[in-house]
């Protein structure tokens, strides 16, 4: 029997040890890595802002250069962490299929195009296949549209969502990289972060993570709290 728990359990358990800050102070000389949770990005996504997958993908791009163009953050690197959707024994894929509907969670119901309009979302969001195919697509698109619109001396970084499930690449002004050293296979965006998180430390001064999803069932202090430290 599937045993559950809150994450935010764990998550109050981790910020016992370490002051909350309400507010991200303006610091115009730290080198900062933001890093953000790719699927709580799409699932905070309004659907009256897109019509087709292009327009989308659109918006996330968009919305990862507008951080590294913030004056707040300071960002010389965004990074993108997605779940995977494709683990054979996977305690989350059961989860999923309760919370999702009677079509099979490994069964895409749309074939992405990027022409294509974006079916009912947050029915579409529902099925693990769809994910899958969705954080392939904006991360495709990403890594093919982001290079000559990067701000000067920045990057993205996208993982977990290629058809590789190790697979890291980063995005500068001069091309692409893999970035080896941060290959994995974690199935969950909330363990994988960890990875980059403490790999940034070596070359950032500050690392930001950004993971609203993870703030359900907090108080408003607490979600505040993760969302800006």
């Amino acid at each position: 029997m599937m045993r559950k728990t809150k994450k935010a359990d764990l998550a109050e358990k981790l910020e016992s040890h370490c002051s909350e800050i309400f507010d991200l102070a303006q610091d115009t000389h730290t080198p900062t890595a933001y890093t953000v949770d790719g699927m709580a990005m799409l699932q905070a996504l309004n659907e009256d802002h897109f019509k087709t997958f292009n327009d989308l993908a659109e918006i996330i791009l968009k919305r990862l250069i507008r951080i590294l163009r913030s004056p707040t953050f300071q960002a010389e690197i965004v990074t993108v962490v997605f779940d995977r959707y494709d683990s054979k024994n996977s305690i989350k894929a059961d989860k999923r299929q309760q919370r999702g509907s009677a079509i099979p969670q490994n069964t895409s119901t749309h074939h992405i195009i990027g022409s294509r309009t974006v079916p009912h979302y947050r029915q579409y969001l529902k099925v693990g296949a769809n994910k899958a195919d969705l954080v392939l697509f904006v991360s495709n698109y990403t890594v093919e549209n982001a290079k000559d619109r990067l701000p000067d001396g920045t990057s993205i970084v996208m993982a977990g969502g290629f058809r590789d499930a190790e697979t890291v690449i980063k995005v500068t002004g001069a091309g692409q990289e893999r970035m080896e050293e941060l290959f994995s296979t974690h199935e969950e965006a909330d363990t994988r972060v960890v990875l980059h998180a403490v790999n940034m430390p070596s070359k950032f001064a500050r690392t930001i993570i950004r993971s609203d999803d993870t703030c359900s069932g907090t108080s408003p202090a607490l979600r505040q709290s993760r969302t800006t430290q």
